[in-house]
């Protein structure tokens, strides 16, 4: 059915109103005056060419205004652009900013950051395991005991060349941001203090005076390999842990060490429950010129400390400690089944993750040991099991031998037994529990 002309003319004006709306909304043209104000007798055959003139005026001016806020945003972005590069280029200029030239002088922050570290690969050599850098290289030629390596591409040391070349190598921290990780000292005084003491007391003649204060029956009966662990702690001054496997003589290789020190006895032997009348049978039997009235064994609180050889357990130790102040100092020490000094206490912390965190090292066994045994001059320790479980439990028996080495449980643990620092609040513990460092 085809539209009467009223409806028509309604369709035109509210499609005219529609459109003069919108375009006043968009540009902010004030709307031009309402079809419906006008006259009917002008809408005629005018009012589509009024429509059409007066929508491409519109459209033109929206163009218009639509191509100024683009301008405006390409200009506002290309400001902040040139803003930013300025800024970039201020920071990235200190040679000609501060020094008043264009060298190139090194900036450590813009610099890629280079690590180093130093490993011990025997005892009198360690490496520097660390990318190239020109500066580093030349530091490294220059040494007087530097060696290359053309298939590892590594560069080698003597060990008492560390503290020089570490020295070299610092200022290049600050200027071209390399950072070495040095050997710790405890590791350098174990492989440079202590090659001086070994030197001073390996000569042969020390040596020879030693094998010639040994028990002869003692002399005669050890096998080759014994007398080499022997020989051994001779050169450590008789300072020694031999951890041979079971059945293969560490009783009697600490025997003959100890009787080459027979001057200075009397010999104190600790064991365990179990095994004190079996050292008693070993000395009677291999020590023949100590008699056997000689050789106190205490088995009770009531029993004296008196003797040439005095054989006790660890846990009688403890009760006899006071009695220990009042007696002769004791210089010569045998620790049989050493690992028994251990000692560690720890607690559960978590629940959840199941590990153990170790209050102290000392228990009351190792500290009545170490107050006992600390100023001895010759420490014999036997054990076939030294670490039953895990290598923080070595601690102990190695700070008895060399009380200097480690400062703190924590030198040692963080270095061999991969430990870990745990926060509780403002405190911070450490966790030994890893058993597979070592």
């Amino acid at each position: 059915m085809p539209l009467s002309e009223e409806q028509r003319r309604k369709i035109e004006e509210n499609k005219q109103k529609a459109l003069l709306k919108r375009q006043q909304r968009e540009n902010g043209i004030p709307s031009p005056v309402s079809v419906a104000q006008q006259p009917p007798s002008s809408l005629g055959s005018t009012q589509s060419s009024t429509a059409s003139s007066s929508t491409s005026s519109i459209s033109d001016k929206a163009k218009k205004k639509m191509e100024e806020n683009k301008r405006l945003a390409l200009e506002k972005r290309r400001q902040k652009e040139q803003q930013r590069q300025s800024v970039v280029a201020s920071t990235s200029k200190p040679a000609a900013d501060f020094y008043g030239s264009k060298s190139k002088i090194p900036n450590s922050a813009n610099t890629k950051s280079i690590h180093g570290k130093c490993l011990l690969i025997s005892r009198e050599r360690f490496t520097i395991n660390i990318s190239y850098q020109s500066n580093v290289i030349d530091i490294f030629k220059s040494s007087k005991t530097g060696s290359y390596n053309g298939q590892d591409r590594t560069w080698s040391f003597q060990i008492e060349e560390h503290d020089e070349i570490v020295a070299k190598l610092k200022p290049l921290k600050s200027s071209h941001n390399v950072h070495i990780d040095s050997l710790p000292k405890w590791v350098m005084e174990t492989f440079t203090k202590f090659k001086a003491r070994m030197s001073a007391s390996t000569n042969a003649s020390y040596v020879q005076e030693c094998w010639n204060q040994v028990e002869p029956s003692l002399r005669d009966a050890l096998m080759p390999f014994q007398r080499e662990g022997v020989e051994y702690a001779f050169k450590r001054r008789g300072r020694i842990l031999l951890a041979d496997d079971m059945g293969l003589g560490k009783t009697v290789q600490a025997l003959a060490i100890t009787s080459a020190f027979k001057s200075q006895w009397p010999l104190l032997i600790l064991c365990p429950s179990s095994m004190r009348f079996a050292w008693k049978s070993a000395v009677v039997r291999w020590v023949t010129s100590i008699p056997e009235e000689d050789i106190n064994v205490v088995v009770s609180g009531r029993d004296n400390l008196e003797g040439s050889v005095i054989i006790l357990s660890y846990d009688m130790l403890v009760k006899k400690q006071a009695e220990f102040y009042n007696y002769a100092q004791i210089e010569v020490v045998i620790l049989d089944e050493c690992h028994n000094i251990k000692g560690k206490k720890r607690f559960p912390i978590s629940l959840v993750f199941n590990f153990y965190v170790f209050s102290d090292y000392k228990t009351a066994r190792t500290k009545a040991v170490n107050e006992i045994v600390k100023d001895a001059k010759q420490i014999v320790m036997l054990s076939g099991t030294p670490a039953l479980s895990r290598p923080i439990e070595l601690y102990s028996q190695i700070t008895l031998l060399e009380p200097k080495l480690f400062t703190f449980v924590s030198e040692f643990g963080m270095r061999y037994c991969d430990g870990r620092k745990i926060s509780f609040g403002n405190k911070e513990i450490f966790d030994f529990k890893v058993n597979h460092s070592i």
